[in-house]
Parts: structure tokens; sequence; C-alpha cells
């Protein structure tokens, strides 16, 4: 089974910005992934066609199971 959080983001062009996080340990507290957010915002690292990053949205943990069909 892999993980992956998808973290949503407000910019200062009134828009959403996706990052998609492998391999996601699922056993972070809301706390963790709200600061990591958090910091991520402050940094000013990421300058995306959409904009600044200016605030989180909302954080996902996805789950995908894959089985293999044999032909």
């Amino acid at each position: 089974m892999s993980k992956i959080f998808k973290l949503t983001f407000k910019t200062d062009e009134d828009e959403n910005y996706v990052i998609n996080v492998p391999n996601a340990d699922g056993s972070l507290s809301k706390e963790k992934i709200k600061q990591a957010m958090d910091q991520i915002v402050s940094s000013n690292v990421i300058v995306s066609s959409v904009g600044y990053l200016i605030e989180p949205v909302k954080a996902e943990l996805i789950e995908t199971v894959t089985s293999t069909v044999s032909l």
C-alpha cells in the first residue's frame, strides 16, 4: 500500500496549489502536519505559476492499494 500526503495551499492570486508528498507517514499528528505546512508558507521557497503560497487549506492522506491481475 502506498501513501501520499496531498497538501493544498491558497496563493496570493486566490488559487489553490497542491504539493504531493510520497511515502507519507500516516502516523503524523494534525499539529505536525499543520506546522510543516506553515513552515512551507513562511519560507517562501515555492513560487508557483499561480502565485506565492499564503496559507494552508487542507491536507489529505491518500492510501492506494495495487492488485495485480493475472492474465
